[in-house]
């Protein structure tokens, strides 16, 4: 029959089956999560509990929060925050909902959570999460975004992804959608941060990280930074950029986590072990 093969080829092609699994999975999650979203809103649970162990303010038709409540992040990073064996000082660069805060907070060698959020709606749910796992005395939420500048700044936001929200325009998530943020320098984080401990790094800025990393190299406290976990994606930054820049100041270790264009890479100053 003419037509026939395309026809069936496309509905048996890779990209077709794959768009398939993806509906039948978000299929699945909104009937999970809807209603234990309406629980909460009838005060029957006070939250939704992730696959993380943390509980997290329903917000449903976000992708991020989607990522959160079924562990999309894996566990490489959730796993180094719990297991971080020093006292230590988290630096949540991207903080969005919280999940990375809480989980570092849950460590008893954390001895502060520094988590930076400058979308409003976004920030309101941070602290809403902070208060909902009883982090309150552990984790400090800043509503602005790191950057080389203190004052403000216009950044473009995704509307159904707020981890997609950027300073950067050129990144596949921006939009036509800004909003004015407050920014911190260098300087306000010399005042943030007084304390000789390990200082560890979860860097979110949908690049913006270069911009963040050289600020962050200018503060007193870089030397204690012992790691930095941040999002490399070759599509809008270059691969070894940020790379080079950390082995400049002392970092020997970087671990890939994850696949081509989008991946995530942990800095330390540790050398792998041989």
């Amino acid at each position: 029959m003419p037509g026939s093969k395309t026809f069936f080829g496309k509905y048996h092609s890779k990209e077709y089956i794959n768009e398939r699994r993806h509906l039948r999975g978000l299929l699945g999650y909104y009937i999970k999560y809807i209603p234990m979203s309406w629980g909460v809103r009838l005060g029957l649970s006070s939250g939704i509990l992730t696959r993380y162990g943390v509980e997290l303010t329903p917000n449903v038709f976000d992708a991020t929060f989607r990522m959160c409540c079924e562990g999309g992040y894996g566990t490489f990073l959730s796993s180094y925050m719990v297991d971080y064996e020093k006292p230590f000082i988290m630096l949540d660069i991207g903080a969005n909902q919280g999940l990375f805060s809480l989980l570092a907070a849950q460590n008893t060698k954390c001895q502060q959570v520094i988590a930076f959020e400058p979308v409003a709606t976004t920030f309101q749910l941070l602290e809403q999460n902070i208060e909902l796992n009883l982090a309150t005395s552990r984790i400090k939420a800043v509503q602005a975004a790191v950057s080389d500048h203190a004052g403000q700044a216009r950044i473009f936001l995704s509307k159904t992804h707020s981890g997609g929200a950027s300073l950067s325009q050129s990144t596949v998530h921006s939009s036509d959608k800004t909003e004015e943020i407050e920014t911190v320098s260098a300087q306000q984080l010399n005042e943030m941060i007084t304390d000789d401990v390990d200082v560890v790094i979860k860097l979110n800025a949908e690049g913006h990280e270069e911009t963040v990393v050289k600020e962050l190299i200018k503060t007193n406290f870089f030397p204690q930074v012992q790691a930095i976990f941040y999002e490399r994606d070759v599509r809008w930054t270059d691969p070894n950029m940020l790379k080079n820049l950390l082995e400049e100041q002392g970092f020997k270790s970087f671990k890939r986590v994850g696949k081509e264009p989008r991946l995530d890479v942990l800095a330390s100053r540790e050398a792998d072990e041989a």
